[in-house]
């Protein structure tokens, strides 16, 4: 039931909705290349600009196209928390244009204010529309411009809209601060990781991974495990990717190790696990003798986290393979100033993990609030 004073109207009924550019559809005629925005930077109630690409659109079809200030951006779909992930264009770029699996919704803003439109797509409210209209396969969920245009719009007055968006920005505020902070700490993380590392700051040798192998470290390849032969359980399967594939009911190992990933976009990812894991898809090292700290060579290894992304061979599934890992230099100073390295980076790190926590709270609460006022608006 929708609550007094406020509507329930499809969104074409308030916006315009627009499709965008398919890359490779047909040549520009008189192409200009311009920005453009794809699904990876559309993320869940913000823009992540770090990456933008180019596309040669024709000069005749750059309007159509164009974003404009206020504009709601939303995803087609993919993995399913892609499906309509979205957030608020304010402009960032000059002139930038959009693929399209990204759709533009313009709002008529003397009904519905685009931040309000906004909050309201990324609620359960929202996500629980787009999961029941989308078209579903295994791991996969995609909407298209039609069931977007029919999603029905919870309307109250402008000014009720406003105050809603008034109440959200603190949270988002707080975030938004916490994330920069976050920014400038990890700079300093790098900054300082990369400045103990040197030669001037440390007496010791720099030493081939493979002249270490079998007398300080081991270095083996994981076990393949597919999600079929997985079984229930709550050990973290380690794969190819950055974030866990599974979890699975038992290990391969249970000793502080390094896993650096062996295949697909992030082979090379340099990873420290100080709890059990199934290394699956995926080269580990652990420490053989009491001469070699393994959170020390983590931190060594992701000093050069460029170079082991470098060691990338192969076309359409790149892999970094364990006998080009084994020529990597490091430098090995003796334990206890491997120790007092690992204790200084030790604790920039746990700075950073705390920041991170205290942004997912803030992320947490304005979720709950956003959930609270549609939940108790409509039934």
């Amino acid at each position: 039931m929708t609550p007094k004073g406020w509507r329930k109207l499809p969104l074409a009924d308030v916006a315009t909705i627009q499709t965008g550019i398919a890359k490779g559809a047909r040549k520009a005629q008189a192409p200009v290349e311009i920005p453009y925005l794809r699904v990876a930077n559309v993320q869940d109630g913000f823009l992540d600009l770090s990456e933008i690409k180019t596309i040669e659109v024709d000069r005749s079809r750059i309007e159509r196209y164009l974003l404009q200030h206020g504009d709601v951006l939303l995803t087609e779909g993919g993995d399913f928390d892609k499906l309509g992930r979205g957030s608020v264009w304010r402009g960032e770029i000059g002139k930038c244009v959009h693929q399209n699996h990204v759709f533009v919704v313009r709002t008529n803003p003397e009904v519905l204010l685009p931040e309000y439109l906004s909050i309201l797509t990324g609620s359960s409210y929202g996500k629980s529309y787009f999961r029941k209209c989308s078209k579903q396969s295994t791991n996969l969920a995609s909407m298209n411009s039609t069931q977007l245009k029919a999603f029905p719009v919870l309307l109250p007055s402008i000014s009720e809209q406003s105050s809603i968006v008034e109440s959200l920005s603190h949270w988002d505020q707080a975030i938004n601060k916490t994330e920069r902070l976050v920014t400038v700490k990890e700079r300093q993380f790098h900054w300082t990781l990369c400045s103990l590392l040197t030669k001037e700051n440390i007496t010791g040798e720099w030493k081939k991974i493979g002249d270490l192998c079998d007398i300080d470290l081991i270095l083996e390849k994981g076990k393949p495990l597919t999600n079929e032969e997985r079984i229930p359980g709550n050990v973290p399967v380690v794969a190819g990717g950055k974030t866990y594939a599974y979890f699975h009911n038992t290990s391969t190992h249970n000793m502080n190790t390094i896993t650096i990933s062996a295949s697909g976009a992030y082979a090379g990812y340099v990873w420290y696990h100080d709890y059990p894991i199934w290394a699956s898809d995926c080269n580990v090292l652990h420490a053989k003798s009491a001469d070699i700290s393994v959170r020390y060579l983590y931190f060594v290894l992701k000093s050069q986290q460029e170079k082991l992304y470098a060691l990338q061979s192969g076309g359409a599934q790149p892999h970094v393979y364990a006998k080009d890992v084994i020529l990597l230099k490091l430098l090995v100073p003796p334990i206890k100033a491997q120790r007092k390295i690992e204790n200084i980076l030790d604790a920039a790190e746990q700075e950073i993990q705390l920041l991170n926590l205290l942004k997912e709270a803030y992320v947490t609460q304005r979720r709950g609030i956003t959930n609270k006022i549609f939940s108790e608006n409509i039934t």
